[in-house]
């Protein structure tokens, strides 16, 4: 689910990786104590090179074409899993100017009028554990150069870049680095980021008053698992189609498919995909070969105190 999440910000959001401030997908200038460094790469085993070629983000030449936003900003939005413990972090950088971002699972890069792919980042961030950030924010209380910036903490660390740590929510823990010659104080100010319970509508097309964000994952958890099995076929996008289905006419539809069960709420999700170039792979699938296929329907329902449950699909 997690890789999923991933791929469905890519059709409203992006995603790629990270490792240090300096050439992609390397850890340059990354403190030396195990903690950190173990924490850089996991959210940093990807180089942006490879991670460009990934179906769930978008490189750092096509971001900056992303539509302006209704600030009139251009900006790219992303969720970043910690490797760790997994909070996600929902972050989006304003891109006018001519800047560019690369994303990865739990980071991103900064390019500023990026030429090629050989360009080094300008800057880097990075989601951390909370035993991480303690460790920098330790390292920060010690630096000359330390001060702060409304919630946020800066320090130039010992290789001359900017370091900005601040936190998210209750559990997401951040660490902005600038590379020296930057303006440093103008790259964090582009960089805003949000607690998951916040963006449910970022992340699912659509808000819910219905159901949490942790119901709406379980329910794409189970969609995915049939997916998973439609050998060939490219999933790349879900959204959620809204509370509205869950109807006292969708609920009877539900229990008149399932027959047996009493089913008192339902959820409805639409998908993007493109099926198979193999015949012989949607042999039980109604579907045509080397298709895209948009607001491909996906219906679950559940019984009271039960767990959502696959019904009807289709489109």
């Amino acid at each position: 689910m997690k890789k999923l999440a991933i791929l469905i910000a890519s059709s409203a959001i992006l995603a790629l990786a990270a490792a240090g401030c300096g050439k992609a997908g390397t850890a340059a200038n990354q403190p030396a104590d195990s903690a950190k460094e173990a924490a850089v790469g996991q959210s940093a085993g990807t180089s942006a090179e490879a991670a460009a070629e990934q179906s769930a983000g978008t490189s750092a030449e096509t971001a900056a074409e992303q539509p302006a936003g209704k600030t009139g900003m251009q900006i790219a939005s992303a969720w970043l899993i910690n490797g760790d413990d997994e909070t996600r972090t929902y972050v989006t950088i304003d891109l006018s100017g001519g800047w560019s971002v690369e994303f990865a699972p739990g980071a991103f890069y900064l390019y500023e009028n990026m030429q090629s792919k050989e360009d080094e980042s300008s800057a880097m961030g990075i989601t951390l554990s909370e035993e991480v950030y303690d460790e920098y924010a330790d390292e920060a209380e010690e630096s000359d150069s330390r001060k702060e910036l409304g919630d946020a903490v800066m320090y130039v660390d010992d290789s001359g870049e900017s370091v900005y740590l601040f936190t998210v929510g209750d559990n997401g823990y951040f660490r902005l680095s600038v590379k020296p010659g930057v303006d440093s104080d103008a790259v964090f100010r582009r960089v805003t980021a949000e607690e998951e319970e916040s963006s449910i509508a970022a992340l699912y097309g659509k808000d819910s008053e219905l159901y949490t964000l942790e119901e709406m994952d379980d329910a794409v958890d189970i969609i995915m698992e049939e997916f998973d099995d439609w050998t060939g076929c490219e999933m790349n996008g879900i959204t959620y189609a809204g509370d509205e289905c869950n109807s006292e006419e969708n609920i009877e539809r539900m229990n008149e498919l399932a027959e047996e069960e009493d089913y008192i709420e339902c959820i409805e999700f639409l998908t993007d995909f493109h099926s198979s170039e193999d015949e012989e792979d949607l042999e039980d699938l109604s579907l045509e070969p080397d298709t895209d296929y948009t607001d491909y329907q996906w219906w679950l329902a559940r019984t009271e105190d039960g767990e959502w449950e696959l019904v009807t699909w289709g489109e």
